[in-house]
């Protein structure tokens, strides 16, 4: 029996609000990374109409703007819309997997179910969903409803009953149980 564990009872310690921006920004940044990469590659070979007229920004960094989403709502929809495709993608198919992104593995984070197994390719597929296209208005409906908040699940994290907790390092302070006996 691991150390918070009971007989049928199991310990998870849910991962802070800040832990999971710094794993978000980890993950932005490395599909940004990615997709400008790919970007410069692709360039001759597409026809893309931003790719040949005048730019005010750069397009190694115009790709990497509009990758922080929902942002790309406000911009062009083909640039935005493919990055937050790819992002599904990405975290689809990471979380999947191994129930982590690349930087929800550096901050020993972990998205699983409510009873704190693997969420499998359904739970993964949902969660990402809001992660990649509507992540502000995702939070905000998320502090809204009251389980949500509880468990600090954003609005597609509830809808598909996952949860991101910490899979190493010692519990958070504030989380100390005292029990009578």
């Amino acid at each position: 029996m691991e150390a918070g564990e009971e007989e049928g009872k199991k310990t998870l310690y849910l991962a802070s609000w800040g832990e999971r921006i710094v794993a978000w920004i980890i993950d932005l940044l490395l599909v940004g990374i990615i997709s400008i990469f790919l970007s410069q590659i692709l360039r001759p070979f597409l026809r893309i109409p931003w790719f040949g007229q005048p730019r005010r920004i750069a397009s190694p960094f115009y790709s990497i703007i509009f990758l922080l989403t929902p942002l790309w709502l406000l911009g062009s929809f083909s640039i935005g819309g493919a990055s937050s495709i790819f992002l599904l993608i990405y975290w689809f198919v990471t979380e999947g997997l191994w129930g982590q992104s690349l930087g929800k593995r550096i901050l020993g984070l972990k998205v699983v179910n409510l009873a704190g197994e693997r969420a499998g390719f359904s739970g993964s597929f949902i969660e990402s969903l809001g992660k990649a296209f509507v992540l502000p208005l995702d939070v905000i409906i998320g502090l809204i409803v009251s389980e949500g908040r509880e468990r600090r699940q954003r609005l597609f994290n509830y809808l598909s009953d996952t949860i991101v907790i910490r899979t190493r390092g010692r519990p958070p302070k504030f989380q100390v149980e005292y029990v009578k006996t």
